[in-house]
């Protein structure tokens, strides 16, 4: 669980410094691991359970992300894009940094006080640390993205 969350964070977190906008696909996806991190918590004495109620979030909202699959890798194509426009310019990635640098402060504060979440409800419930059924549902979260 924790390569998940850990991974998505910052893979979006990274993502994002050159990404459009702080909103949209990646804050979606911080609501995401919110909404679960709030599934386990509610769950966290029976990790059974737990794993039961991720997979039935999952599944009761599969049409909603893979759609915010989809506008990330998206964003992520416009990045790459906008990023390759830049080339080696330093001006132009410096305002690129800068265009999204508030943005960018917002969604890794988030990042971190969510896998700071998470990693509480683990160290408070070692039976959730290493939970295959969680770390198989939370992988198919991201896992299939095309970056």
């Amino acid at each position: 669980m924790r390569a998940f969350f850990k991974g998505a964070i910052v893979a979006a977190s990274s993502a994002l410094i050159l990404a459009c906008g702080g909103s949209g696909p990646f804050d979606k996806a911080l609501d995401h691991g919110e909404k679960i991190a709030s599934v386990i918590e509610a769950n966290k004495g029976d990790a059974d359970k737990a794993a039961d109620a991720v997979e039935k979030y999952i599944a009761d909202n599969k049409a909603d992300l893979d759609a915010m699959k989809a506008a990330m890798e998206k964003e992520m194509g416009e990045m790459m894009a906008e990023a390759m426009k830049a080339g080696d310019n330093p001006e132009a990635l410096a305002d690129m940094r800068k265009k999204y640098a508030s943005k960018m402060e917002s969604f890794e504060k988030r990042g971190k006080a969510l896998e700071a979440r998470i990693e509480k409800l683990k160290a408070e419930n070692p039976a959730l640390k290493d939970n295959a059924r969680i770390d198989a549902a939370m992988a198919g979260l991201f896992g299939s993205m095309k970056m």
